[in-house]
């Protein structure tokens, strides 16, 4: 029963859960498999190529408090999926795209941990994780016992590589399955603040130098190696054409089965220093590298059940129960279902064999039918629940199974997700959804009940659910722990379907008749909050500012700036732009024009081009800039 808010495309609902997987990722506890997480990437680009949120490496967190001398990029992703020519065609693309007739250089792209060790005169003054690329949390404690203390180069660098634990030694360290996976368990004992627990199993396996000159990259290797770090594998070679690359694909799955380390794919990078520093970088990644990912690996179960779930919209969704069965080192026993009309297109209903997708901790996917099972339909009708099942109301059931929702506005199960979500989304420490239920059957129904200012310790042991302790003081500690949210924050906790921090950032700017643009947002959500402005702009602020503690902070004027006049010509593409207005609505502050003569800069994609339109800037004297220089 999708009206009003329908987003487009769900991009909101897609940008924040990527944004969830990004954080639980960098903390070790993965929500979905690395390919679960690359094909939302590539929904997300799609529908907005330029959306603030692909910039953002890793993610934010108080505790990262030390910077790293330089950015801890992410990479750009070439997904092989079916082993295709179409798919090694488009690695030679890239190889191609580098304008390099000199080496690449080959090395494994370790599923580990990232970290940055920081040197000063030859000391190492600092371990840090990757954090959110521009600063990460210290665990110098940690590294220091696995890496040399000293080196031989004098200069402020970094040194950067990957925190490993080799697959036979995890294998035996985890025997209780205490850990999903490798990746997992390093994070776990970097984090422990407790005791230093299994770090002589720790590796740190080295890829790179930040911070010296160099003709090759394959110049740090010999220096790497000998002051004492362990060196990832690496070969150098020229690949001239897509059947090298498909060539190079097949020894880099063998070696992944020999590999002491667990690996999801391997890394392209070129070589020469000189064609590096030409290429340079954008915001999120750099232009001189790429990974090439691994399908991701698969096992076949039985389908045993159908379960239901709530999300905050009211929405039920479906679970398939699986026959439990252990996919890359987890063991599988859920799978999410879209809706329940997907269920039956597909036949993943109880009986049913299926491919399933997995190499995180959480519920994976079934990508594929192996062989159908034998239901009746009187068996898939009495799958579908005839009221809510937890709350035993009524329920909406689009005709084709597409959509099932909880009609009680009050619904307790509903609100226990609307609150879990919205305290998320303010970052609160230590509320987990188990004491969010808690609260709500003490009678804190809403995120505002949370930090309202009756609101007392006294109160909550009257209802019974509390009692006097640490549990409680920890509880309001994290309360009191927020002073102030942004108004953006505060319309994204209201969790208006559609309305995700995208939205609400720009409904913020319009508010405040701040530069904004609403490009590919929904517009009925668009009209929606304009329509109630005045509730949501000076009505609900004033709420929290007169009964809560959390003051409400408005986002700072920006700067006018006059606007530049360019000439666009050629494509955008390679600087993450599929077509010419997605730049433009990028970078509000460029108007285009027809006529060189009235540019400030001509923007094209190719420097060396010999085209009409760069003659004439250069006879106008327009100046000349390429779509990867905004």
């Amino acid at each position: 029963m999708r009206t009003l808010f329908d987003d487009n495309n769900g991009l909101d609902q897609k940008v924040e859960l990527y944004m969830k997987a990004k954080a639980a990722y960098y903390e070790g506890r993965e929500i979905m498999s690395d390919s679960e997480f690359d094909k939302l990437e590539d929904e997300i680009k799609k529908i907005s190529p330029n959306h603030p949120a692909l910039s953002i490496v890793g993610y934010s967190s108080k505790r990262f408090e030390f910077a790293h001398k330089y950015p801890m990029l992410s990479l750009e992703k070439i997904q092989v999926n079916d082993e295709v020519d179409s798919e090694f065609e488009k690695i030679y693309k890239w190889i191609s795209n580098t304008k390099s007739e000199l080496d690449i250089i080959i090395q494994p792209k370790y599923d580990g941990n990232s970290i940055s060790l920081q040197y000063e005169n030859g000391v190492l003054v600092r371990a840090l994780s990757r954090g959110n690329g521009k600063s990460g949390f210290d665990v110098t404690d940690k590294l220091k016992s696995i890496v040399p203390n000293k080196i031989s180069l004098k200069d402020s660098l970094e040194i950067r590589g990957e925190c490993l634990i080799k697959v036979l030694d995890f294998e035996k360290l985890n025997s209780d399955d205490s850990f999903k996976n490798e990746r997992n368990f390093v994070a776990g004992v970097l984090s422990d603040t407790k005791e230093a627990k299994y770090l002589e199993y720790l590796h740190f396996v080295s890829f790179n130098i930040m911070g010296i000159e160099y003709k090759k990259y394959s110049d740090f290797f010999n220096i790497l190696q000998k002051d004492g770090f362990e060196l990832s594998f690496y070969k150098i070679c020229k690949l001239e054409s897509s059947n090298d690359a498909k060539n190079l694909y097949k020894e880099m799955k063998e070696y992944r089965e020999n590999s002491p380390y667990r690996l999801d794919g391997y890394v392209l990078k070129v070589n020469s220093a000189t064609i590096r520093e030409k290429m340079g970088e954008n915001r999120h990644h750099p232009l001189y590298e790429v990974a090439i990912k691994f399908p991701a690996q698969k096992a076949q179960t039985v389908i045993e059940g159908i379960e239901w779930s709530m999300s905050a919209q009211g929405e039920l969704i479906p679970t398939a129960i699986l026959k439990p069965v252990d996919l890359d080192g987890s063991l599988v026993s859920r799978a999410y279902l879209a809706n329940f009309k997907n269920a039956i297109n597909n036949s993943y209903l109880p009986g049913s064999y299926v491919y399933i997708e997995k190499k995180g901790d959480i519920i994976p996917q079934i990508t594929g039918l192996v062989k159908k099972g034998d239901i009746s339909q009187d068996e898939i009708n009495a799958l579908l629940p005839s009221e809510c099942p937890y709350c035993e109301s009524d329920l909406h059931i689009d005709s084709d199974f597409t959509h099932i929702y909880c009609m009680n506005s009050e619904c307790p199960e509903k609100e226990i997700k609307k609150m879990t979500k919205a305290i998320s989304i303010l970052q609160v420490k230590n509320i987990g959804p188990a004491m969010v239920k808690t609260l709500y059957n003490a009678g804190v129904k809403t995120i505002f009940d949370f930090f309202s200012k009756s609101l007392t310790s006294q109160k909550l042991i009257e209802t019974g659910y509390f009692k006097e302790g640490r549990q409680l003081d920890r509880l309001f500690e994290s309360i009191n722990s927020i002073r102030s949210i942004t108004f953006t924050q505060l319309l994204q906790i209201q969790q208006i379907e559609g309305a995700g921090e995208t939205m609400c950032e720009m409904v913020s700017k319009y508010y405040q008749k701040q530069p904004h643009h609403f490009t590919g947002l929904e517009k009925k959500v668009v009209d929606y909050f304009i329509e109630k402005e005045s509730y949501y702009y000076n009505e609900l602020p004033k709420k929290w500012s007169d009964e809560t503690n959390v003051s409400i902070v408005f986002p700072v004027a920006e700067e006018r700036v006059d606007s530049i006049k360019v000439v666009l010509t050629g494509s955008p593409k390679d600087a993450g732009f599929p077509t010419k207005k997605h730049f433009l609505d990028k970078y509000p502050n460029l108007e285009e024009v027809k006529n060189i003569k009235d540019a400030d800069f001509l923007v094209t994609n190719d420097l060396s081009s010999t085209s009409s339109k760069m003659k004439d800037a250069e006879k106008h004297g327009v100046k000349i800039k390429t779509y990867l220089d905004f």
